[in-house]
């Protein structure tokens, strides 16, 4: 599953930005025979960002807060968004827009009836 989300992150000296974060999820099921209790991941990855009124893509806002901020961001969000998923709860972003992974799991046919 793909999608994307606006979320507020936190750059260099607690600068907040709001950020588009483009994410993917799987879900491995549980697995008894090896001790796996299953559960989603997710992978996120921010594509730009506003900062102080000036869009700037993920690599200019490596050069400007450096890759290490950058990358936290992004760890961040991913234990965000997997904390979420794995409790059941739908991933809301900060403008409101809602990603359920439900609608995913219906066949492609059921989909394109509703």
């Amino acid at each position: 599953m793909q999608d994307r989300v606006f979320k507020t992150i936190y750059l260099g000296d607690d600068i907040e930005c709001m950020a588009q974060v483009f994410f993917t999820t799987d879900y491995d099921a549980p697995d008894a025979s090896v001790g796996c209790a299953g559960g989603h991941g997710v992978y996120a990855s921010i594509a730009d960002a506003v900062v102080e009124d000036v869009l700037h893509s993920r690599d200019e806002l490596a050069e400007i807060f450096g890759k290490a901020d950058v990358t936290r961001a992004e760890q961040i969000i991913e234990a965000q968004l997997t904390e979420a998923l794995n409790d059941g709860e739908s991933i809301i972003d900060d403008d409101g827009a809602e990603f359920d992974p439900a609608d995913y799991a219906a066949p492609i046919h059921q989909i394109a009836a509703e």
